[in-house]
């Protein structure tokens, strides 16, 4: 597991676009994994501790190789991630961090996530943790990435309405209810059994942790290592990655780059575009 070869290759992707980009996806997709990464994300409100979590649960991983992205969201000058998260985490050997930059996209995570999951495959990473930006109403993304999605939420959060509309409660597996010292937790929890009740999810696991004290941790690291072990890898759905690289990545520049003669036909350059394109595409659907 070479974790400084897979970032490189990463920073790859993040800054091609269109053919180029998809040329690099299609080497990429056409090796196969010797493993399939189980990827587990975190997600909650901005505050809730998120980070400070994941600080604490690796602290608690002893040889276990485990990969943290963690997605900023990006500087309205420079369009890079605002790194607030690597302050966080301790330096250890068998633990790997990232950060990424959300660059516009919405729901929580950065467009490239998915590929750089793809990327620590063929390098044998077997475990990867998610830290998805400060999400609010519809930014729940995390799920179509995510084997098993932990909500953070603190007693601050809000009533139960708020929670429920903001979509999390409906994608997570699992909720953490952190900062217990605060004051109003009681209400909080009484709140949000109520909530889940609605939602027709009352029997999903809810620890009660504090970040800071460490309180509550060693349960939340049990169930995140039995998550580890029993989920399954579903990441690799390579026929929707097309689908969504054509759509929201393809199509756009070749708006821009195709050219049209006066009898309707496409030029000869444009021709080779779309003959090159199907060729890749069929690389990545066909490995």
């Amino acid at each position: 597991m070479n974790f400084k070869e897979a970032t490189k290759l990463i920073s790859l992707i993040e800054n091609l676009v269109g053919i180029q980009k998809l040329e690099i996806l299609s080497q990429i997709y056409q090796q196969n994994p010797s493993v399939l990464p189980v990827v587990v994300g975190f997600t909650g409100a901005p505050g809730s501790g998120k980070s400070t979590l994941i600080s604490k649960i690796t602290q608690k991983i002893n040889d276990e190789p485990i990969v943290i992205f963690a997605v900023d969201p990006s500087s309205h000058f420079t369009g890079g991630a605002i790194l607030g998260d690597r302050i966080r985490f301790l330096e250890k050997e068998n633990v790997f961090f990232r950060s990424f930059a959300s660059r516009g996209s919405y729901g929580g995570l950065s467009s490239v996530i998915i590929d750089a999951i793809r990327i620590l495959a063929n390098f044998g990473f077997p475990r990867v943790i998610i830290e998805t930006t400060g999400v609010g109403q519809n930014e729940v993304d995390i799920r179509m990435v995510a084997d098993t999605v932990l909500a953070v939420l603190t007693p601050s959060s809000g009533d139960s309405i708020q929670c429920i509309k903001a979509g999390i409660l409906e994608i997570c597996d699992c909720i953490i209810v952190n900062k217990i010292d605060q004051p109003g937790v009681d209400y909080f929890l009484k709140d949000l059994q109520f909530a889940l009740q609605i939602i027709g999810k009352k029997n999903i696991p809810i620890f009660k942790v504090s970040a800071e004290s460490g309180e509550g941790i060693n349960d939340l690291v049990n169930f995140l290592f039995e998550a580890f072990l029993n989920k399954k890898s579903r990441i690799f759905d390579s026929s929707r990655r097309a689908h969504d690289f054509v759509f929201n990545e393809l199509i756009p520049e070749l708006r821009e780059k195709c050219e049209v003669e006066p009898n309707n036909n496409f030029s000869v350059s444009t021709q080779k575009i779309l003959i090159r394109l199907t060729e890749l595409l069929q690389k990545i659907l066909n490995p």
